[in-house]
């Protein structure tokens, strides 16, 4: 995670994000097309699986500043829960700025379960993922 806005990638980090197996690294991308037909980039949803326990994963969302607050983020991490239970997921740990409210309001609306714990400026969380969400998840959707 970059914590804060970052105007170039690295060619590595390129590499990084673009070079996924859609099942230890997985990406949903959003997009829409603009007023000239060209297709345009809203947000896109990843989870990487823990190298230590394969049941686990860092789940990270990203969306346009001028897509958010309209639901994206929302569907994008029901989507992206979704795609994690179908490839054996049982949970995500992530790391999120205390300060990020907009993401924590997100993390507890979709996954209400989530447990909370604050280390300075960050805030740790851990959604475990039940067979049930799989069938909330699709209705929400």
């Amino acid at each position: 995670r970059f914590c804060a806005a970052k105007k170039r990638l690295t060619e590595k980090e390129i590499q990084y994000f673009t070079n996924v197996d859609q099942n230890n690294h997985f990406a949903i991308v959003a997009v829409s097309n603009n007023e000239d037909g060209n297709e345009i980039g809203l947000g896109v949803a990843r989870f990487i699986r823990s190298k230590d326990d394969p049941r686990r994963a860092e789940p990270a969302i990203t969306v346009t500043d001028d897509a958010q607050s309209q639901g994206l983020g929302t569907l994008l991490a029901r989507r992206l829960a979704m795609a994690a239970k179908e490839r054996g997921i049982e949970s995500f740990d992530s790391s999120v700025l205390g300060s990020n409210t907009k993401v924590i309001h997100l993390i507890k609306e979709v996954a209400p379960t989530s447990m909370f714990r604050r280390y300075g400026p960050d805030t740790v969380v851990s959604t475990k993922l039940f067979e049930d969400d799989k069938a909330k998840l699709m209705s929400a959707a």
